[in-house]
């Protein structure tokens, strides 16, 4: 059976076989960095897509991302709450705060592949010092999110090595997602679209 994909918004999306129902990056409403980002359109999120949902993962912690306001709403919300994955780190930073909202946390280590379910497996690569990168082995299916992760050759070689150079989507970041340049800079902004283009 194929996954199932339920696109969120932004980087948010819900993919799903018969029994598990991951959650990737929740930024579903409100604002990040300081009221600086906002959606382009409303986000598609009812009531009965998040009961179905069995986990949770973050990509990195910046707040369009890990979104804490979300995070908090989903606690209050759900009947049965997600256990959250997410990248081992020293200072344990992201998973203190959603202990405290009372989630249950699958902590994973670099290319150390975790069996969610049968036919359900998850691979985390890192991309110091905050960011990584998902890599889903579902029902045979090989589904690979860099994010906003900044891929050199180094990575490509070592992603393209474990997942023998076999995939079967990948979803990735299309915006170079800074500042770049005063309102007129417009040069310079082409500039940034061509380089993430051609890393693309």
């Amino acid at each position: 059976m194929k996954p199932k994909i339920t696109w969120i918004n932004h980087a948010s999306y819900i993919i799903e076989n018969d029994q598990v129902c991951l959650l990737v990056d929740p930024w579903i409403d409100g604002t990040a960095f300081n009221d600086g980002w906002l959606h382009i359109s409303k986000s598609y999120f009812p009531d009965d897509l998040l009961d179905r949902v069995t986990h949770i993962w973050f990509s990195h912690e910046h707040p369009d991302h890990f979104s804490p306001k979300n995070l908090k709403e989903i606690s209050l919300k759900c009947h049965n709450l997600p256990k959250i994955v997410f990248q081992k780190t020293t200072d344990k930073r992201v998973l203190n705060f959603v202990k405290k909202l009372g989630f249950e946390c699958i902590e994973i280590e670099p290319f150390k592949e975790h069996l969610i379910e049968e036919n359900f497996a998850i691979t985390i690569m890192t991309f110091p010092p905050i960011d990584s990168s998902l890599i889903l082995d579902i029902n045979g299916y090989k589904i690979v999110n860099t994010n906003d992760c900044i891929l050199e050759s180094k990575h490509l070689k070592k992603l393209g090595s474990y997942i023998n150079n076999s995939c079967d989507l990948l979803l990735t970041q299309f915006s170079y997602a800074s500042w770049i340049g005063t309102p007129d800079d417009s040069s310079l902004r082409k500039l940034a679209i061509e380089e993430k283009i051609c890393e693309i």
